[in-house]
C-alpha cells in the first residue's frame, strides 16, 4: 500500500513544490522572509483557501527571489505560502511591512485541524485588527505551520519580516517616538506660521501653512500610513491618489506667490497659471480616471511640478530675484529624496535611514528649508521697506519745507492757524511734563525745564535695593515672549506701589533686575528702614504670587534682594531720553548684595545693618567673598512675625 501511494503520488502530481520550511528558534530576534515565500497571482480574486490549499495548485505557486515583494499597480489578488517551524516556545510575530495593503488575511490550519483566519489590511479598522498596528501583524502560534497569506497588493514593496515579541514592541514603538516627532514638528510650524499670518497680514505664512499640512497629511499620515491611527475607516489608497493632486496645487501657487513670479517674469508667469489651472481641472476629472491610470498620471504630474518650480526658480533668480536660486536647491533636494522613496518602490533599496519613509524624510527636510528661505525672504524686504521708508521721509520733508514756504505767505491764515497750534501746544507741552515727571524726580524735572540741564548732586547717606529674577534665562525659554513680558509688569507694577508707599525712588529695570533707593532726591534719616520694610514686602508679594501661579500650574518666578547704604552721586546723563541714575560704589555693593543673595530673602551690607539692627531681626552670614570686592560681611534679614 505505501508503495502504491508513492507511485500515486508522482503520477497524479508531478509538478508539485511544497513551501520551504522555515525554522524559529530562541535565537532569532528577526528574519527576512520575502525571499523564502512562494508566490501565487489569482487575476479574478476568486480562489479560496481551501483551493490553494489543495495539491492541485500546490505546482502553480512559484518561488519570490526578491527581499521586499513588489506586485506593482494590479487589480489582481495574490497568495502567499509559506511553513514555519516555532520551536521558540514563544509567539513571534510576523509583519507585512506595508500600510497600503486594502486586504492581507492570514490562514493556517491549528493543531486539531480547524482552518485559522486573521484579517488585516486597512479595510480591517484598527481596534478590530488582532494586532492593533498600521502594518499588518500576525501572531505565529508554536509548531509546524504552513501558512497562506491572501492579499491586495496595489501599493509599493511588501518587506515581509518575523520578529520576536521583544524586538517588534522595540520597533513598533520607535516608529510611533519618530511620528510623534515628526506631527509635533509639523504642527508646531504650521500653528507658528498661522500666528504670524494673523499677527502681520503676510499671506506667505498663510500658503506655508497649507504647504506643512499637504507635506504632513500625505508623508506620514499616507506613505507611512499612520492615519489610521486617527480615522480608523480612513481609505488609503483614496488618500495616496488624492492628496498628491492637491499638493503640486498648493506647492505651484506657493511658488509663483514667493517667488514673485509675475513681477520677475510675466510671460513664465502666465505659462505657470496655465499648469496650475491644468492641476486643478485634473484634481476634479482624476476622480472619474480608473486607479493605474491617475497613478500614472499622478507621478508624470509630480514630474512636471518638480521641474516647474525648480525651472522658475532658476529664471527668477537670473532675473534678479535671489531667493530664486535657494527655492530651486530647495526642490532638486526635495526631489533627490523623493527619488529615493521612488527607487525603493520599485526595487526595494535604498533602505530607509530611520523608521520613517523617504518620502516623510523629504518632507520633513522641505519644510525646514521652506521655512528658513521665507524668514530669509521677510528679512530681505524688511530691508528694502527701510530703505524705501528712508527716501520716503526725504521727500516728505522737502514737501513740508515746501509748504511752509507757502504758510509763510499765507498770513492771515498762517496767525489763525498758530492761534490753534499755541492751544495744541499747550496741550502737548502738559502731556509732556507728565511724562518728565513720571520719568524724572520732581525737583530734577523741575531744574531740568527751567535751566535745560539738571546738576548732579551728591548724597552722603542713601539706600539702595537691587532684585534680581532666579534662573531668569531659563525660565524665558519655556514661556511664550508675550506671557514673559505679562508676568514681568505684572510684578514691576507691584514694586512700583511697595517703593512709593515707602517714600522711596525708582531708579531704573534692566531687563528682570529693578532697582530702588531711598533718601534722595529729598534726604531723609529713614532710608536705610524704608527700603527694608519695602524689601520685606516685595518679598511677601512674591510669595504670595508664588502660591498662586503654583495652584494654577504656572511658571513663578523667584527673586534675590540686596540692600546697601552709603554715599552717592545722582542725576541725569545723555541729551536725549533722559534718565535719572546714581553711581558710586554704594551702587556697586548693593548689586554684590543680591548677586549674593538667595531665593526670597533679604541681604543687606554691613553700613546697612548699622542703620537698621534695633528695628529688624537680622542673622549674620559671616564673610563671604563678592566679585571685585573681596571679603565683605552680609546679614538676612528676617521678617517680623
Amino acid at each position: 500500500m505505501k508503495y502504491i501511494l508513492i507511485i500515486l503520488l508522482f503520477l497524479f502530481v508531478p509538478g508539485a513544490v511544497f513551501a520551504q520550511t522555515i525554522t524559529w528558534n530562541a535565537d532569532n530576534s528577526v528574519l527576512e522572509l520575502g525571499n523564502k515565500l512562494q508566490v501565487l497571482e489569482d487575476p479574478k480574486g476568486q480562489l479560496t483557501f481551501e483551493q490553494v490549499n489543495s495539491v492541485d495548485f500546490s505546482s502553480k505557486f512559484k518561488q519570490s527571489n526578491k527581499i521586499n515583494l513588489n506586485f506593482g499597480y494590479t487589480v489582481s489578488i495574490f497568495w502567499l505560502r509559506f511553513a514555519i517551524d516555532n520551536r521558540s516556545g514563544k509567539i513571534p510575530m510576523l509583519e507585512l511591512m506595508q500600510p497600503g495593503l486594502p486586504v492581507a488575511d492570514l490562514y493556517y490550519k491549528d493543531d486539531s485541524g480547524k482552518v485559522v483566519c486573521i484579517k488585516a489590511g486597512y479595510k480591517v479598522p484598527l481596534n478590530e485588527k488582532l494586532v492593533k498596528d498600521h502594518f499588518q501583524v500576525y501572531p505565529i502560534p508554536q509548531g509546524k505551520h504552513e501558512y497562506f497569506i491572501r492579499l491586495f497588493p496595489n501599493s509599493g514593496p511588501i518587506p515581509v519580516k518575523l520578529y520576536d515579541k521583544a524586538s517588534y514592541d522595540i520597533k513598533s514603538n520607535n516608529e510611533k517616538l519618530l511620528y510623534g516627532f515628526y506631527m509635533g514638528f509639523m504642527f508646531f510650524l504650521m500653528l507658528s506660521n498661522l500666528f504670524f499670518f494673523f499677527s502681520l497680514g503676510n499671506r506667505m505664512y498663510l500658503f506655508y501653512s497649507f504647504n506643512v499640512i499637504v507635506y504632513a497629511c500625505y508623508a506620514i499620515a499616507v506613505v507611512d500610513g499612520f492615519l489610521p491611527y486617527i480615522y480608523p475607516h480612513a481609505d488609503l489608497i483614496f488618500w495616496y491618489t488624492t492628496i498628491p493632486t492637491i499638493g503640486v496645487v498648493v506647492q505651484n501657487l506657493y511658488c509663483v506667490s514667493f517667488l514673485e513670479v509675475k513681477k520677475y517674469a510675466p510671460k513664465l508667469n502666465r505659462f505657470a497659471w496655465v499648469v496650475i489651472t491644468y492641476f486643478i481641472i485634473y484634481a476634479i476629472i482624476k476622480f472619474a480616471l480608473p486607479f493605474p491610470t491617475v497613478l500614472a498620471v499622478n507621478t508624470v504630474n509630480a514630474l512636471l511640478s518638480f521641474f516647474m518650480m525648480g525651472y522658475i526658480g532658476l529664471r527668477v533668480g537670473k532675473k534678479g530675484n535671489k531667493m530664486g536660486y535657494y527655492f530651486a536647491w530647495a526642490f532638486f533636494i526635495y526631489f533627490g529624496l523623493v527619488l529615493c522613496e521612488a527607487s525603493y518602490i520599485q526595487t526595494g533599496s535604498p533602505a530607509y535611514f530611520t523608521e520613517l519613509s523617504h518620502t516623510a524624510i523629504s518632507t520633513l527636510v522641505e519644510a525646514f528649508i521652506l521655512s528658513f528661505l521665507l524668514s530669509k525672504r521677510l528679512e530681505w524686504e524688511k530691508e528694502a521697506f527701510e530703505l524705501a521708508n528712508t527716501i520716503s521721509q526725504r521727500q516728505l520733508l522737502e514737501k513740508t519745507r515746501e509748504n511752509e514756504r507757502i504758510v509763510k505767505e499765507q498770513n492771515i491764515i498762517l496767525e489763525q492757524k498758530v492761534t490753534e497750534r499755541t492751544h495744541e501746544l499747550i496741550n502737548e507741552k502738559k502731556k509732556s511734563d507728565d511724562l518728565l515727571l513720571n520719568i524724572l524726580p520732581l525737583d530734577v524735572a523741575e531744574e531740568l525745564k527751567s535751566t535745560g540741564a539738571a546738576k548732579a548732586k551728591s548724597y552722603d547717606s542713601v539706600s539702595v535695593l537691587f532684585t534680581d529674577i532666579v534662573d531668569f534665562t531659563a525660565i524665558s525659554q519655556n514661556q511664550s515672549p508675550e506671557q514673559l513680558v505679562a508676568d514681568i509688569d505684572y510684578c514691576f507694577c507691584a514694586f512700583d506701589a511697595i517703593i512709593k508707599r515707602n517714600n522711596l525712588e525708582k531708579i531704573k529695570t534692566i531687563g528682570d533686575a529693578y532697582m530702588c533707593a531711598g533718601g534722595l532726591p529729598i534726604k531723609n534719616d529713614t532710608h536705610a528702614a524704608d527700603i527694608v520694610k519695602a524689601a520685606l514686602e516685595i518679598c511677601e508679594f512674591m510669595k504670595k504670587t508664588k502660591e498662586e501661579k503654583i495652584r494654577k500650574n504656572e511658571t513663578f518666578f523667584e527673586i534675590r534682594l540686596g540692600i546697601s547704604s552709603g554715599p552717592v552721586v545722582a542725576g541725569i546723563v545723555g541729551s536725549s531720553k533722559f534718565v535719572y541714575d546714581i553711581w558710586g560704589d554704594t551702587v556697586n555693593t548693593a548689586s554684590r548684595m543680591e548677586q549674593n543673595s538667595e531665593a526670597g530673602k533679604v541681604n543687606i551690607s554691613q553700613t546697612t545693618y548699622e542703620l537698621v539692627k534695633d528695628q529688624f531681626t537680622c542673622t549674620y552670614r559671616g564673610e563671604i567673598d563678592a566679585k571685585g570686592k573681596g571679603k565683605v560681611k552680609m546679614y538676612f534679614v528676617t521678617p517680623n512675625p
